[in-house]
């Protein structure tokens, strides 16, 4: 089972609006707060280039992070589906948008990156899974890895709440402004429906901390260490967080 979005054949307008939405909700709820210092704690420790933002939507998690980072971090946003994210527009130029596709399946990952993706991990199968955190390691890179979601009845319906009564109260404030995003919410709301069918799946799919931990035990190279925690946020949201680094930088 796919989220809409994932397929080719999705209208890139309507994945558009999609991500603008949940990326514009995790900003205004600053559900990614406690990521900051983990980040901030990586780059440190490492010799880190640059953070590359894998399946970076509208990259708002990451832009909201790096806010609160140097203002000397580099850092490359990609995506599968490329869009530029308006936000970009105000903030230095060391962050920089990848404008061709970036399929996380294919791309190479190189040395002395931290690689970070947000809220994206549940979309892919456990082979899946286990390929790209085999190919991160392999990469003798730092990653950290987050999502948001939680399989129990409680987080359908906050999921549901958000992706309807929160798309129908928000959505003319989400940016960029749009006259069509608000035709497709309220007057034919192809939109709001296929945002909403998403957010349940995405609930469907999302996965318990002891699941992630069995894809780390079957994934781990003998030179890397993987951790998986449960971080407690905002507005009942637990942050599910899976890390990696070498294990010489794991003791300093």
């Amino acid at each position: 089972m796919k989220e809409l979005e994932d397929y080719d054949w999705f209208p890139p307008i309507l994945r558009r609006f999609q991500t603008e939405f949940i990326g514009d909700m995790v900003a205004w709820t600053r559900i990614y707060q406690p990521i900051v210092p983990l980040v901030r704690k990586a780059c440190n420790n490492h010799k880190v280039h640059q953070i590359v933002d894998l399946c970076t939507g509208n990259a708002r998690p990451i832009l909201f992070i790096a806010h609160q980072l140097s203002p000397t971090q580099r850092i490359l946003l990609t995506d599968k589906y490329p869009n530029p994210p308006v936000q970009t527009i105000i903030l230095p130029h060391e962050i920089i948008f990848e404008a061709t596709s970036y399929d996380v399946l294919t791309a190479p990952f190189e040395k002395n990156r931290l690689y970070t993706m947000f809220n994206a991990f549940h979309h892919f199968d456990a082979a899946t899974q286990i390929s790209i955190l085999q190919r991160l390691q392999q990469s003798g890179s730092p990653f950290i890895i987050v999502e948001i979601l939680q399989p129990n009845p409680f987080e359908f319906v906050k999921i549901l709440l958000t992706t309807t009564l929160g798309q129908l109260l928000v959505a003319p404030f989400i940016k960029p402004f749009s006259w069509l995003r608000l035709l497709l919410t309220y007057l034919i709301p192809i939109n709001l429906l296929t945002v909403t069918i998403d957010g349940i799946i995405s609930v469907f799919k999302s996965k318990k901390s002891t699941y992630y931990q069995q894809i780390c035990v079957a994934a781990q190279l003998n030179d890397y260490q993987l951790d998986v925690t449960k971080i407690n946020s905002y507005l009942f949201t637990s942050l599910t967080v899976i890390q990696g680094q070498t294990r010489d930088a794991s003791t300093t």
